[in-house]
């Protein structure tokens, strides 16, 4: 794996620190908490199969602070709350390979754990992990359609919502200052695809609002990645 911090007023490299682990290896995500260093996320690989791991490294220097395996989760979504505890998303090693949530606190030392796996699909993928400002997390998967979760910050599960749409799958989100949770994706509607937005109640996962986006003059297809809030 490799890291690289880039100054953010001139883009010059700080530093710059690669590490070997398990080949073939995928890291996925990164998050930097409010000391300014650095978590990064992935898989390894092991023995036929694979399980995750997260590593800190020092935002001064890139050295390594703390690493630790998670053998039983293909660890690809993270994200970090204002308390420095990590919240880290993905797939099960074991059968039904469902989607798998834990949080870490900043010493590396795992809180919770949780697994879900609604309406029978088995091979169940985790999309994305968000925290809001309360340290709720809200963790996305792909069940045939998008599922969203809201745990509270001892992993006790609050509400189980997702898209009104019933063929979004792959989709993004983001938590505003209220707590107030966003989610994107692709959908057919019209003459093709098109990008869904909608705007759901943090406190119930009730929609508030939805909206479509297409190109003016229609017969395109459009694909939204990712969204945010200001």
């Amino acid at each position: 794996w490799r890291l690289t911090k880039f100054h953010g007023g001139t883009g010059d490299v700080l530093w710059d620190v690669s590490w070997a682990l398990n080949d073939p290896d995928s890291p996925r995500a990164l998050a930097v908490d409010g000391n300014g260093d650095v978590f990064v996320t992935g898989e390894i690989a092991v023995g036929s199969g694979g399980w995750g791991v997260v590593v800190k490294r020092d935002g001064t220097t890139g050295s390594e602070l703390w690493s630790v395996a998670q053998t039983d989760i293909k660890t690809r979504f993270l994200s970090i709350d204002g308390s420095g505890r990590l919240y880290v998303s993905g797939q099960a090693t074991d059968y039904p390979y469902d989607n798998k949530s834990k949080a870490i606190d900043p010493a590396g030392v795992t809180q919770w754990t949780n697994a879900n796996m609604t309406g029978g699909h088995a091979n169940v993928n985790a999309v994305q992990a968000v925290v809001d400002s309360t340290s709720n997390a809200f963790v996305s998967t792909n069940e045939g359609t998008f599922t969203v979760r809201k745990y509270d910050p001892s992993g006790n599960l609050l509400w189980t919502g997702g898209l009104s749409s019933s063929y979004g799958t792959s989709a993004a989100m983001a938590v505003d200052s209220s707590g107030d949770l966003v989610l994107m994706t692709t959908d057919y509607w019209g003459n093709g695809q098109s990008v869904l937005v909608e705007k759901h109640s943090g406190a119930t996962g009730a929609l508030l609002w939805s909206t479509w986006w297409d190109r003016p003059g229609g017969y395109y297809d459009d694909f939204g990645s990712g969204v945010g809030v200001d």
